[in-house]
């Protein structure tokens, strides 16, 4: 209730649905285009930007530096200010500054640390592209497979019910043990369950084949199963 956001004591009615909608036939998802996939690749991006920089900074720097400034001396101090303000008096300076960090090992090895980094995210984003191609057949192959055993189970209690239906003309009619009526009635319940069991696992099998195409929890692009 908490997580629903919901008073405590709130009657909750779940929709069952009674017919079994059929698997969906839907076109291969592009890896790329999925979140984990594009979460990665900005990983590896970044990864190789940053030994990019590692190794910028190994380099030796040479800069240009340069500065200007004015002075005044005289006796007097008016003197003084008016040789500084009108800049009688100019100094100037240019140069270039080699800076190089020399007997450390410590750039060298923050170079090796951002390889194997990326390196690492590398090889994840490769693996990750070749399993979500697979990981996606199997989700669809698990949920024609739930589909077949839901089919399977309704045709089951369909059988059941009219068995349960037959017997019960049969034994109104004096024809038929009470027990075999028992029999069946507790046979048909049985395949009820089964029935609903199995149509829970379809829908599970469904939800996880739209959460394997990234389109479970939808955000701007529409998604293309619609399950319940």
């Amino acid at each position: 209730m908490t997580l629903l956001g919901l008073e405590p004591g709130t009657e909750v009615k779940f929709e069952v649905p009674t017919t079994i909608p059929t698997v969906p036939v839907l076109t291969p998802k592009d890896p790329q285009t999925l979140r984990a996939i594009r979460s990665l690749k900005l990983k590896t991006d970044a990864a190789s930007e940053n030994l990019s920089a590692a190794e910028s900074n190994s380099y030796p720097f040479l800069d240009f530096v340069g500065s200007f400034s004015t002075s005044g001396a005289d006796q007097s101090a008016e003197n003084s200010f008016s040789q500084l303000s009108g800049g009688s008096r100019p100094n100037y300076y240019t140069g270039l500054r080699l800076t190089y960090q020399f007997g450390s090992d410590l750039q060298n090895e923050t170079i090796i640390n951002r390889k194997l980094q990326k390196d690492l995210n590398e090889t994840q984003l490769k693996r990750q592209l070749s399993e979500t191609t697979d990981l996606e057949a199997q989700a669809e192959r698990r949920a024609q497979a739930a589909y077949a055993v839901a089919i399977s189970a309704e045709r089951q209690k369909g059988f059941r019910d009219q068995a349960v239906r037959d017997l019960n003309k049969s034994y109104n009619q004096g024809r038929t043990d009470i027990s075999v009526l028992i029999t069946a009635m507790n046979n048909f319940f049985n395949a009820e369950i089964v029935y609903l069991r199995a149509m829970g696992e379809y829908h599970i099998a469904l939800n996880e084949w739209a959460s394997v195409r990234d389109e479970l929890i939808a955000d701007e692009r529409a998604t293309d199963v619609n399950v319940k």
